[in-house]
């Protein structure tokens, strides 16, 4: 596999203030899965900006999940599942669409997309809180060689600082889970300025 991969960062993640971890292979097993009927609903965020949350028609497990900038039209579409691990829910998201790029073919050609996992902090009819695994708490973890866990490293030759490398996890499911159960429980695997809070939008 070639160092530098070019991936498909979620612009609707840009509100948070740390970057969120990304893995080429999903976070959840089938066996995994848990679906729960309060997600699927119209949501605000703190920002104002818009999040529908549906059921896919061709699966009883899987959302998808649709943010709104401005506009009628959804500027980000994700697959999204909800799984049980350990004691936690998480949602795995995957990205499927980008309307900023939707007519650049050859741009698109050279994206590559990635899962990103967040810890479902709170969930009930009326608000969903979930917070994005924090990639400067795995960079710091690389960087002190304290795991080993297969990745890649994503960087602009052009830039030597390396607080603005990306590191891609790409280890299988189970290594991904195993390292989760592990270290998730880390104070600063999980962090506020990665939470977004989804209000029912009334």
């Amino acid at each position: 596999m070639k160092r530098t991969l070019v991936l498909l960062l979620m612009t609707s993640l840009a509100l948070l203030q740390g970057c969120i971890v990304k893995s080429l292979h999903p976070f959840f097993t089938a066996s995994d899965i848990v679906f729960k009927k309060e997600l699927i609903n119209h949501w605000t965020d703190q920002d104002g900006d818009h999040w529908e949350i549906a059921p896919v028609k061709e699966s009883k497990v899987t959302y998808e999940l649709r943010h709104y900038k401005t506009g009628e039209q959804p500027e980000e579409i994700f697959v999204a599942h909800l799984f049980r691990l350990d004691r936690h829910l998480y949602l795995d998201l995957f990205p499927i669409a980008n309307d900023s790029q939707a007519n650049d073919f050859i741009f698109n050609m050279h994206l590559i997309p990635a899962h990103s996992i967040a810890r479902v902090v709170k969930l009930s009819e009326t608000e969903v809180q979930i917070r994005w695994m924090n990639e400067k708490w795995l960079r710091s973890l690389f960087t002190q060689n304290k795991i080993k866990i297969s990745h890649e490293v994503v960087r602009d030759v052009n830039v030597e600082d390396d607080s603005d490398f990306n590191y891609v996890l790409t280890a299988s499911t189970e290594e991904l889970q195993k390292f989760i159960v592990k270290y998730g429980d880390d104070d600063d695997a999980f962090i506020d300025d990665n939470t977004v809070w989804l209000k029912l939008k009334r």
